[in-house]
């Protein structure tokens, strides 16, 4: 081989090899800075979507038990021939507005963490989340965390070990949030909060497990009383009076078939977000149509559910 030739391949091979040092240097900063693939960082944003819609989801699902529960208090208080007179503080709600509250603060924190992964992966834009991190601050502060547990444990109980690790997770979830460690790579800070994540959702499904049937036997025991009074009276009552009894019965039992779907929908949607968040690390890799699978799941879920409770609006 001639010189010139010679001389020609060694610079190509010292080109070649200082572009596979520089190709390596460029991807071992990009790791380091926490950058993420493309197609991985589509499916963090579709995850922090469905995680954000699934929490404005359960305001509405809330706001829907509430509607329906109303209009069983004014039945129950109306079949109440124990009463001489009627007292408006014998109206009560399902849920007080701070028991709602709390469930939704512990959701909100879920979906402000999913936002601050989608700013990880390159998807949302860091002045945004700072806005989003500080309101969280603030509302955190306002939070009393004896309140929030309190809120919980009204309706149901839990043992202090179900309650230290609900504590426990919820903390470390709300501090991350709160940090300024966006530096670190979006796989390991899913990694780490894994079990925090799964934790939250775990009471969070068991508290709605156990709200359901409380909910289902309120009705149940009106529409019971209802029913009853309406049978003592029947032949005392016109057509039009029959057929108002007979749609006030059948009412309460919509409202308590809608109030508990509404509560089953929720809770199979936070078990969906458990189980999409638990595979979120394979949207990494190759192997990853597990967990696409699974956020399909979620996000298809959520955007079902949202358009059900805007048809509701639509309809008033």
């Amino acid at each position: 081989m001639s010189k010139p030739k010679l001389s020609a391949q060694r610079e190509w091979m010292q080109c070649l090899r200082s572009e596979a040092v520089c190709l390596s240097l460029m991807a071992i900063i990009g790791l380091l800075s926490g950058c993420v693939s493309p197609q991985a960082a589509v499916q963090i944003k579709r995850f922090s979507d469905a995680v954000a819609l699934t929490a404005t989801n359960a305001t509405a699902a809330f706001d829907l038990v509430e509607t329906g529960y109303y209009q069983e208090e004014v039945t129950r208080a109306a079949l109440n021939t124990n009463s001489l007179e009627f007292n408006p503080a014998s109206i009560r709600p399902f849920l007080d507005s701070g028991d709602i509250q709390a469930r939704l603060n512990v959701l909100n924190v879920l979906k402000l963490y999913a936002a601050k992964l989608s700013l990880l992966a390159g998807n949302t834009s860091g002045s945004n989340l700072d806005q989003e991190t500080t309101k969280l601050g603030k509302a955190l502060n306002k939070v009393d965390t004896n309140l929030v547990l309190a809120a919980f444990v009204q309706k149901e109980p839990f043992t202090p070990e179900e309650i230290n690790i609900f504590t426990t997770s919820l903390d470390a979830v709300t501090r991350w949030i709160l940090s300024r460690e966006e530096q670190k790579q979006a796989g390991v800070v899913i990694e780490s909060m894994r079990q925090p994540v799964t934790d939250i959702c775990n009471l969070l499904e068991k508290d709605l497990l156990i709200l359901r049937p409380q909910l289902r036997e309120d009705y149940l025991q009106t529409r019971q009383n209802d029913s009853v009074g309406m049978n003592a009276s029947w032949r005392r009552l016109d057509p039009i009076e029959r057929r108002e009894e007979i749609r006030n019965l059948m009412d309460l039992t919509f409202a308590m078939s809608k109030g508990d779907s509404t509560l089953a929908a929720l809770q199979s949607s936070i078990t969906n977000l458990a189980l999409a968040h638990a595979s979120l690390n394979q949207v990494f890799t190759k192997h990853n149509a597990n967990a696409i699978s699974l956020i399909d799941q979620l996000s298809s879920e959520a955007q079902r559910i949202a358009t059900y409770y805007n048809s509701l609006q639509t309809n008033r």
